[in-house]
């Protein structure tokens, strides 16, 4: 059973908790979950309006708006879809579609308000009987109100010292709200304010809200999606914005995020229930990584969006249909039809995704040889992080789920397309557009594509530090932070590195890799990492990719600073070296021959964090159009 249902259901099940009526959201998951940092949100705060930094904020925000409206088209699956948008549909249905003639009147209409009239006027037009009654009354409570306001307005001119002119007051208050009660006792009696009030919303509702909701429907259209409110982003592409709140989103380690403890029973109930509520085609887009577990950990926050362009309120309602009864906005169910079945009302985020793992079992210490001869492997929709190999097998308790770079996503996409028997193109474009691409292919075949891929590769991958360079470092907690951040305690705890023997990996479940040759050409890639002042930087992670096969590598920087990777494949890398506190440093190195590759890491000025999207919160539409079959529409 999938331990990362667990994740998914528990997320799911926080959401529903705080709702009361569930029926009205639906929970979807993404196939692939995709890296994000706060400073993705910087637009929210930001106040800069011209140059590069203008243009970078213009660039996430555009990108949050193609998240945040993206149309959920498959029920419990959400996936990024630039060709289905919530504003896109929005304007197609304002445009094209007929609505209510606020002049002619349905049968029932002409019935009610008919009934209405007789009430509020004779026969010749005039204000009937009840209606000037009532009209009388109206005036007396007014006047009396008007007397209150008066009366009132006079006790800032007494002092709390002048007891007498205090109490007279008080008398005379009472004596108002006693004669203004006593008015709507008789004019509820002998005005026939509920009769005539009643005739009065009847009509109201008929005729008025008719007008109301063409002011506010063309509004929409003429004004609120007009071309001023548009942004263009530096890519051409136009889109409307769309914020979210909280702000603090936008901040490191914000006081946002709700902390989850799971544990091997919870896990075991949590994969059982998710697996109970979807179906089997749904349950094949998550994988098949099985690691047995003894907790989880992780924090997770959910986010509102915020559409000043879009009101609900106009699309679900009666008065308005499409010229073609068999288009529909919504099913109104959990069939995912239609233009706008259901759209997202929160994105749920995840970030410190950690997999404690039962220690000394088969399919654990497997998935660990394999991550740490550098396959990437799917744990549902997250990816697990490599394991440095200069780290003790018996250091390591902890799996954090892996973030991408751009760059790093960048060699996965193009795997996973050109491994696919299918013709697409990609060209290292945008981030969401190589989101787009691998959520458009089937998740099974593309998680093998890449799994495959990257283990057959790291078969002839063989990185060893030199015995030279093995010496006693100090690392802090690193059986809890091996792959967990890797921060620096200040209780260091010295550990002996030893050379790194890797173990023949034991082949993948499912169908076999094409076996790769050896390949007859060798390098090695060796550096140093430091800080300000030229001081060596241990314990910074060194992660080296292989741009052709994604087969990937992570060393830990020694006591002084260096690392090695002996014995890889001539080819291009892509290398990645970071450490908590400071600037991740990546550079793409061209290692036909050996190279020296060293990387002067800079104390981070502003914090920053990255998470992953897991999925969104959509709002279910009741089965639109629904209009009035008698009514009239143009």
């Amino acid at each position: 059973m999938n331990a990362s249902f667990s994740i998914l259901q528990k997320l799911k099940g926080q959401f529903l908790q705080t709702v009361p009526n569930k029926s009205v959201f639906h929970v979807a998951f993404a196939p692939f979950a995709f890296t994000l940092s706060n400073e993705d949100f910087y637009f929210l705060n930001g106040t800069i309006d011209t140059g590069a930094e203008a243009r970078k904020y213009l660039r996430a925000q555009s990108e949050f708006a193609l998240i945040a409206n993206s149309v959920l088209q498959k029920p419990n699956i959400w996936r990024i879809d630039s060709d289905n948008l919530l504003y896109n549909a929005y304007k197609d249905i304002l445009n094209d579609a007929l609505t209510i003639d606020p002049d002619a009147l349905t049968v029932d209409e002409r019935t009610r308000i008919k009934s209405a009239r007789t009430v509020l006027f004779t026969s010749s037009g005039k204000d009937s009987s009840q209606y000037k009654a009532y009209k009388k009354f109206a005036v007396k409570v007014t006047e009396a109100e008007h007397k209150l306001i008066e009366h009132n307005g006079l006790r800032s001119t007494i002092t709390e010292a002048d007891a007498t002119a205090l109490a007279k007051w008080n008398i005379n208050l009472q004596t108002l709200l006693n004669e203004k009660n006593d008015l709507m006792i008789e004019w509820q009696a002998n005005g026939f304010k509920s009769v005539i009030e009643s005739a009065k919303t009847a009509y109201d509702d008929i005729v008025l809200s008719k007008t109301r909701f063409i002011e506010k429907w063309y509004d929409a259209k003429n004004v609120k999606l007009a071309s001023p409110n548009l942004l263009t982003d530096e890519f051409g592409v136009e889109f409307l914005a769309t914020t979210c709140i909280p702000n603090a989103i936008s901040e490191a380690a914000a006081p946002i995020w709700k902390k989850v403890m799971l544990n091997k029973a919870e896990i075991a109930q949590l994969a059982l229930s998710f697996t109970q509520e979807m179906g089997a085609d749904v349950l094949t887009e998550f994988g098949d990584l099985q690691p047995e577990l003894d907790a989880i950990n992780f924090e997770y926050c959910l986010v509102e969006i915020l559409r000043p362009w879009f009101d609900e309120n106009i699309i679900n309602n009666r008065l308005w249909k499409y010229s073609d009864a068999s288009v529909v906005v919504s099913a109104g169910d959990d069939t995912m039809t239609g233009q706008v079945p259901a759209y997202p009302v929160k994105i749920i985020l995840a970030k410190n995704i950690d997999l404690v793992f039962t220690p000394n079992t088969p399919v654990n210490e497997h998935i660990k040889t394999q991550l740490k001869a550098g396959s990437h492997l799917f744990f549902g929709p997250l990816l697990l992080k490599t394991i440095p190999t200069n780290l003790p097998d018996d250091k390591i308790t902890e799996f954090r789920v892996q973030q991408l770079s751009n760059p790093e996503l960048a060699v996965i996409t193009r795997i996973a397309v050109e491994k696919a028997d299918r013709p697409q193109v990609f060209n290292g474009g945008r981030r969401l557009e190589m989101v787009e691409l691998l959520n458009n292919q089937p998740q099974v075949e593309m998680r093998r594509n890449v799994e495959a891929n990257s283990f057959s590769m790291a078969n002839v991958m063989r990185l060893r530090e030199p015995l030279s360079v093995m010496t006693s470092m100090p690392m802090a907690n690193i059986s809890a932070t091996g792959l967990s951040g890797l921060d620096v305690d200040p209780k260091l705890v010295s550990i002996k590195f030893e050379p790194e023997v890797l173990r023949p990996p034991l082949p993948r479940p499912g169908p076999p890799a094409a076996p790769t040759p050896i390949p007859t050409q060798m390098v090695t890639v060796l550096g140093k990492v430091f800080t300000g002042g030229n001081q060596p930087l241990p314990v910074a992670e060194i992660q080296i990719m292989n741009t052709a096969t994604a087969a990937t590598q992570s060393v830990l920087s020694l006591e002084d600073g260096t690392y090695a990777f002996r014995d890889i494949e001539s080819a291009s890398y892509q290398i990645k070296v970071r450490k908590t506190g400071y600037v991740t440093q990546e550079r793409l190195a061209n290692a036909r021959t050996n190279s020296v590759q060293d990387f002067l890491l800079e104390l981070q000025p502003v914090p920053t964090e990255t998470f992953q999207v897991i999925g969104v919160i959509c709002k279910v539409l009741p089965r639109l159009p629904n209009p009035w079959l008698d009514g009239s529409y143009v």
